[in-house]
């Protein structure tokens, strides 16, 4: 798989006071607007065999092809705009919508819908669609078509003449029907109906249907949620406050909206206290999953919201009040985050309130070494804590900003130089020709067990116990400054270093793997197995490939005011394949085995082309040449991370143009000749999904129209 220098965004969100960094569990991102989304109330949405998302709304039908929005409506051949429900017919691919005044059945098989017939029958609230059979619920009752445009009333039973409010397209060709006076219903493929437990009562009335696992149905109500088999026998119940508003199990949840919140719950819980809540402060009309494990939710007032696959990639399962984290400490018993506001311990308590904790470790005598923007300080127990402080060693009494044990003994950095602590006290270690360290950022043990020095402003230096050495890299000048080291299985060093990252092998040879033109390439490395350098940039966490430098993944910031910005050499951690982020906004988790989808890649399509002043020839199949602008369109039904394109028209461009955002491509009055445009995406989840052909044009000359 080929490796990409592309942007992953999460998903954008409020936090609030800058004080509280409690971050959402999971990435949203709204969709409205600025995609080309005219309405901000989205009553349903479903998803076309090529991966496409259309949505209901009452400004007409909403095409998203994972670039733009596209809306439709009467100017578009639709019979109406006002859009209540849609479904995909499981046979043909069509496109059913039931709106305010009937049923229309679209064409969506290419790029913009055709209407093949509707029929006025009235409010269309929900539609039921099987291989064989369709039901429609409408303000007139029921309806059922099969294979035909002929629609049959359906009696006998209570929902026959009812205003039909949900469907349910159940297993062996059945329908689960709420009705807006005659509660729930189950009807056979014939259309007869088939009685079930009255017990569905216990939640009063229904609202809200879906599918569950083994054929059975989970139904939501005013007081709450139930799951009959597919025998119509009550299995589960959940009692709840409020009235359910829609419902989906996918993947072994149960997503519920209820009393403006999104909830999740595992479906084997049902009746457990175990609930997830996700969302708070939106009403949502319908929920839906898609391939990649994205929840999408159709809102009254939001428009559409995305609940990101990422949802299982980044955890906030530690939430802390110590600001800006700065430093974490993992150990098999506990984990300390120091931040700008204090030590978080393993239990939540907050100490050293109002200091920065740049730093911390826990000895083996369970002691708390905190380095601090005061000194370095020492806590015995989570009750205790003083300044650790020596009169004659400045080097710990100024902000000390890394701290290690080596040796069996405690090396404390600061701005002022390093310091050892001593059984007789606290000495200055001090570089060749007993000159001071100055300013030291960061330590590290490398994997020849000797310790490694990154100072701003003298390079690094090596220390095995008794000798200390100035260590010259060919990429690495005398003055530089060395922010964070880390290394490998195979013994190879790595220094983040003014805007480098360099890599030293054990041979001796040397290698900038990475270089930006930021002046901080990285503030902290860590490396993990898989050949995974991991970097904690101003920018986001990046991932390189260990051997190549190349980027495999960058987690980038551009929230509206959740920056992936690292500012120290601690504030990245790795354990058991999950990386810890210490953020200027917060704790972050990024589970490394979640990040990656498997035999997925985006692959460009054409959407649209649009022509604007060319003269076509009388086959339509050519342009003439002329002053004349072309703008190419295109799709990508990919819903995980924000794309980037480059793109080349073979017989005009000599080379592929730069990587840029997914957009329109512009040309305007190319020459006679034949010319076709060739595009390829790449993912920084997945890397490139091939070179896709877009589109063939021909431009013919004025010399050969005339003879013609």
């Amino acid at each position: 798989m080929e490796e990409s220098v592309t942007f992953l965004h999460p998903g954008k969100f409020h936090l609030g006071s800058r004080k509280s960094v409690r971050l959402p569990d999971l990435p949203v991102e709204r969709f409205d607007h600025r995609i080309g989304l005219t309405s901000l109330q989205v009553h349903k949405t479903v998803i076309s065999g090529d991966g496409r998302l259309w949505a209901a709304t009452p400004a007409g039908l909403a095409c998203y092809d994972g670039i733009k929005a596209r809306m439709f409506g009467r100017k578009h051949g639709l019979a109406n705009h006002g859009l209540r429900t849609l479904a995909i017919h499981p046979s043909t691919g069509e496109l059913w919508i039931g709106t305010d005044i009937g049923i229309e059945v679209l064409d969506i098989s290419e790029g913009a819908p055709k209407s093949l017939w509707s029929n006025p029958l009235g409010t269309v609230n929900s539609l039921g669609l099987q291989k064989d059979s369709v039901l429609i619920g409408s303000s007139q009752g029921l309806m059922f078509c099969r294979h035909t445009t002929q629609l049959t009333p359906l009696t006998g039973f209570n929902a026959a003449n009812d205003t039909v409010e949900k469907i349910l397209a159940g297993t062996n060709g059945s329908y689960w029907v709420i009705g807006s006076g005659s509660g729930l219903s189950h009807i056979s493929k014939n259309g007869s109906n088939i009685r079930f437990s009255n017990d569905y009562r216990i939640i009063g009335k229904p609202s809200c249907l879906s599918e569950g696992p083994a054929g059975s149905v989970f139904v939501g109500g005013k007081h709450g949620l139930i799951q009959l088999d597919k025998e119509g026998t009550l299995k589960a119940n959940r009692i709840l406050p409020a009235p359910v508003e829609a419902i989906l199990w996918d993947r072994g949840q149960v997503w519920l909206a209820y009393d403006q919140s999104v909830v999740s719950l595992p479906v084997d819980h049902l009746e457990s206290t175990i609930t997830k809540t996700h969302l708070n402060k939106v009403v949502v009309k319908h929920i839906q999953a898609d391939r990649f494990d994205n929840i999408w939710l159709s809102t009254s007032g939001q428009a559409l919201l995305k609940v990101s696959r990422f949802r299982n990639t980044f955890v906030d399962d530690f939430p802390t009040n110590t600001g800006h984290i700065l430093s974490i400490y993992h150990d098999r018993e506990s984990r300390l985050i120091g931040g700008s506001n204090g030590l978080a311990l393993s239990n939540g308590e907050i100490i050293l309130e109002n200091l920065e904790v740049w730093d911390v470790l826990k000895d083996d005598q369970n002691k708390i070494w905190s380095a601090t923007d005061k000194g370095l300080y020492c806590t015995p127990n989570p009750h205790l804590s003083f300044a650790y402080k020596q009169a004659d060693c400045p080097v710990i009494q100024a902000p000390c900003r890394a701290l290690i044990i080596f040796q069996n003994r405690l090396y404390v950095a600061s701005i002022r130089g390093l310091a050892r602590l001593d059984p007789d006290g606290v000495k200055e270690i001090r570089g060749p020709q007993d000159k001071s360290f100055g300013y030291v950022y960061s330590l590290h043990i490398g994997p020849d067990e000797a310790l490694w020095i990154a100072t701003l402003g003298q390079g690094v230096f090596r220390f095995d116990g008794q000798n200390m050495q100035s260590i010259p890299l060919p990429f690495m000048s005398e003055t530089a400054n060395v922010y964070a080291m880390t290394h490998d299985s195979s013994g190879c060093l790595y220094f983040a270093h003014d805007n480098k990252i360099t890599r030293q092998e054990p041979t001796g040879q040397s290698q900038v793997l990475y270089e930006t033109e930021n002046s901080v390439a990285a503030w902290s490395l860590d490396w993990m197995s898989g050949g995974n350098l991991v970097a904690g940039s101003s920018n986001g966490l990046i991932f390189i490939n260990d051997s190549s430098g190349k980027i495999r993944h960058l987690i980038s910031g551009n929230f509206e005011d959740i920056p992936w910005e690292f500012t120290t050499s601690r504030s990245l951690a790795i354990v058991d394949g999950t990386v810890y982020c210490g953020l200027g906004s917060g704790l972050r988790s990024v589970k490394v085995a979640n990040l990656i989808p498997k035999n997925e890649a985006p692959v460009a399509r054409l959407a649209n082309m649009v022509w604007r002043g060319a003269e076509w020839n009388t086959t339509g199949n050519a342009v003439y040449a002329g002053n004349w602008h072309l703008k190419i369109e295109l799709s990508t039904e990919w819903f995980l991370d924000s794309c980037q394109m480059r793109y080349r028209l073979n017989g005009f461009d000599t080379d592929w143009s730069d990587y840029s955002n997914v957009g329109p491509i512009h040309y305007t009055s190319l020459p006679a000749g034949k010319y076709s445009l060739d595009v390829e995406l790449k993912s920084p989840l997945v890397g490139s999904g091939g070179t896709s052909r877009i589109t063939e044009i021909e431009i013919l000359s004025q010399k050969l129209a005339e003879k013609g």
